[in-house]
């Protein structure tokens, strides 16, 4: 049982991350216009600006549910995965309608929504207000469904796609319905649960930065921040008319309105997960440079240098990672600790920054005065935490004689797949292509579902 709901909660993050991908990207164009619409350029150029920061930003952030419905439900199908995501637009579509129909019907349709009232316009359409949840909880459902429904046997036009579409709009009519009566209850229970954590301050967020970073091995990572990020879970700003949902999304509202901003919303403490990829491993990569075997080092700084720059430019650490974690395990829970540390210790310090990346995190923090997010105290806390993880982790290292990179005892030649003869032993060392389930794999890892755990 419990390998079954680890695999699941594998899939379902797994599939959670495409969206979250596209999500950081776009961030660079929204912090880019956002910059340049704050600097007083007026004319014909000032109002092209603004239409691409509209275009950008409502483009994005004002349709993150009906995105990561679709991306969700293509990630979770194993088969079919196109019909998977055009199956997940029309059922997107048919929530609206539905749960807008059995709001007039019940007298519930309010005459103002928006702004907190608990309703909302989605693509044209008064509904309860779901934010990212209704998404994900639709495209969740779309691709169990289609799983489940994978191989049904049928007549004429009724078979394959055609029932798993049927069925999944059936069953979606029936959420519509009943979130009109469910979700005002929820949305008052996620309320009560975002006051819990903003009351348990430091130490909720050393819990999260914690949490965040040591569940990268197991992808399980994305249910720790996705929540605080893109949900009620991060709390709702109203800003220029506008109800903002989720840390990410009020971040990016107040840079559109950054000139009239004076105090950034306090769930910029969730958005900090990026000290450890722009000052931390820095730190780490100089333990593992200076306790590595002489003869070693210039390999090792050949291997590690180019992952070291995708983490502190982009944000992204699995290459980094996966070259270690697994030799080394307790510098990985050493090092999440630390993250949550110095997460707490910004937040304490009063820092609200975004920090993701060096790319992204340098163009969002322009958007604002350093008395907003003390910027300053954020760089000066990671020149100090880059020296501490040094030496913390270096210590480790050479104290307990752990294999880091550059300290194995027989350094093997790692030699590229080149043939499809070579590919053939890994099918069968792993049972054969029939005890292959399915094969899938993100950025840095490979994962194959088999039939027989015992053949492999």
């Amino acid at each position: 049982m419990r390998e079954k709901i680890n695999s699941a909660l594998q899939q379902f993050s797994r599939a959670l991350l495409q969206p979250v991908m596209y999500i950081a990207i776009a961030s660079i164009p929204i912090a880019i216009t956002s910059i340049l619409t704050n600097v007083g350029i007026e004319g014909p150029v000032g109002e092209f600006i603004q239409v691409l920061y509209d275009i950008f930003n409502n483009g994005i952030l004002n349709n993150l549910s009906i995105i990561f419905c679709v991306a969700i439900a293509a990630g979770l199908a194993k088969n079919k995965k196109t019909d998977a995501a055009i199956i997940a637009m029309i059922c997107y579509f048919i929530f609206l309608y539905a749960n807008n129909g059995v709001l007039k019907m019940t007298g519930k349709l309010l005459e103002e929504c928006g702004n907190g009232t608990g309703q909302a316009i989605v693509l044209g359409m008064q509904v309860v207000d779901c934010g990212v949840f209704g998404g994900i909880i639709l495209g969740t459902t779309v691709g169990i469904l289609m799983n489940k429904l994978h191989g049904s046997k049928s007549t004429g036009i009724f078979g394959g796609s055609s029932i798993q579409y049927l069925v999944c709009v059936f069953v979606v009519a029936i959420i519509a319905v009943i979130f009109a009566f469910v979700w005002p209850v929820v949305a008052n229970g996620i309320s009560a649960l975002v006051g819990v954590i903003d009351r348990s301050g430091g130490l909720g967020v050393f819990l999260y930065g914690f949490l965040n970073r040591l569940l990268i091995p197991t992808g399980l990572h994305h249910l720790i921040y996705i929540p605080f990020t893109m949900t009620e879970f991060g709390g709702t700003m109203a800003i220029n008319g506008v109800n903002y949902i989720g840390a990410m999304q009020i971040y990016m509202g107040e840079v559109g309105a950054a000139a009239s901003i004076e105090t950034l919303h306090e769930s910029a403490k969730y958005l900090m997960f990026g000290f450890s990829k722009m000052f931390g491993y820095i730190g780490v990569y100089f333990a593992f440079l200076k306790s590595s075997k002489p003869e070693n080092r210039e390999k090792v700084k050949k291997m590690l240098l180019p992952a070291l720059l995708v983490a502190v430019l982009g944000g992204i650490t699995e290459p980094f990672d996966f070259i270690f974690l697994f030799a080394a395990p307790a510098v990985w829970v050493t090092i999440s600790l630390l993250d949550g540390l110095f997460q707490m210790f910004a937040y304490f310090l009063g820092c609200k920054v975004f920090g993701m990346g060096g790319i992204t995190f340098t163009a969002l923090s322009l958007s604002f005065p350093l008395s907003t997010t003390k910027l300053h105290l954020w760089y000066i806390l990671g020149i100090v935490g880059i020296v501490v993880w040094y030496f913390i982790i270096k210590c480790m290292i050479i104290k307990f004689d752990m294999k880091t990179p550059g300290r194995e005892e027989d350094e093997a030649t790692n030699k590229a797949i080149t043939s499809d003869e070579n590919i053939s032993h890994i099918v069968d060392g792993l049972g054969g292509i029939d005890n292959i389930v399915t094969l899938e794999n993100c950025f840095t890892r490979l994962r194959v579902e088999v039939k027989n755990p015992e053949l492999v």
